[in-house]
């Protein structure tokens, strides 16, 4: 909740929610809204007319500040939630002081020469005028105007063609399709199931993966061999060991 709550006005619903309420809040749009729906009331091909929907903005109002409401109630919870941890977190800290206190109390008299404590010299860090770099204006840039000329029609399309897309969508689903009812998959079993396509581009896109739900761990003690073929050649990625696991697993 702690995570989550931030994101309360920042999500796709809070966008709405807040948009919504300052389209109720705004006394030319209300009377926009009270106008369109004074004129639908007067259609006479409606036969069936609710009198209540000429007044269903006033409802709408009514029921956004329950809401404003519910949402205030909510942040004063959460702000004395965190104000007693902050109450625990200090009591916490002065408990250890006291203790460090206490226990150095107690050896203050052992000649013990295994005993021994080393402390920094305190000074007071100094920096003097000359040692602070001068300013310099930074340089100009100047920009070419000159007009735009129109291109020959007749050349070359094929290197637009030749660009490669890396679908991260696909990537996600291969991993999901490799993990199955596991909690983590390796990424060299993943690409063991369904080798490399665009080679080092498509390596990437496993490495930069994003997803809620999912994982990224790197191993820096492990290592994996990832292998593609490029232009007729074999060619060898030397990586860590990576490993995707569902949130909350811990990868080995």
């Amino acid at each position: 909740m702690l995570g989550n709550r931030s994101n309360i006005s920042e999500c796709d619903q809070g966008r709405s929610f807040q948009a919504f309420y300052d389209f109720l809040l705004s006394s030319n749009r209300r009377e926009e809204l009270s106008d369109l729906l004074g004129r639908l009331q007067q259609i006479d091909i409606i036969d069936d007319h609710d009198p209540r929907l000429a007044r269903i903005h006033f409802d709408w109002i009514d029921a956004s500040e329950r809401t404003q409401v519910t949402v205030r109630l909510l942040s004063e919870q959460l702000r004395r939630f965190l104000d007693d941890r902050v109450w625990l977190e200090n009591r916490r800290v002065f408990d250890l002081l006291r203790s460090i206190e206490s226990k150095a109390m107690r050896v203050r008299d052992i000649a013990d020469p295994d005993v021994e404590m080393e402390l920094d010299i305190p000074k007071v860090p100094l920096m003097l005028p000359v040692e602070r770099p001068l300013y310099r204006r930074s340089g100009v840039a100047p920009l070419e105007g000159s007009a735009i000329e129109q291109g020959d029609h007749d050349f070359d399309s094929s290197a637009l063609l030749e660009q490669i897309h890396i679908d991260r969508e696909a990537l996600v689903q291969r991993v999901l399709a490799a993990l199955g009812r596991r909690g983590q998959v390796a990424l060299d079993e993943v690409i063991a199931i369904e080798p490399l396509e665009h080679g080092l581009a498509e390596l990437i896109g496993f490495l930069s993966l994003s997803e809620p739900g999912l994982e990224i761990v790197f191993d820096e003690d492990g290592r994996a061999q990832i292998k593609w073929t490029s232009d007729d050649m074999e060619r060898v990625a030397d990586l860590p060991r990576v490993t995707f696991a569902r949130s909350g697993t811990e990868a080995p």
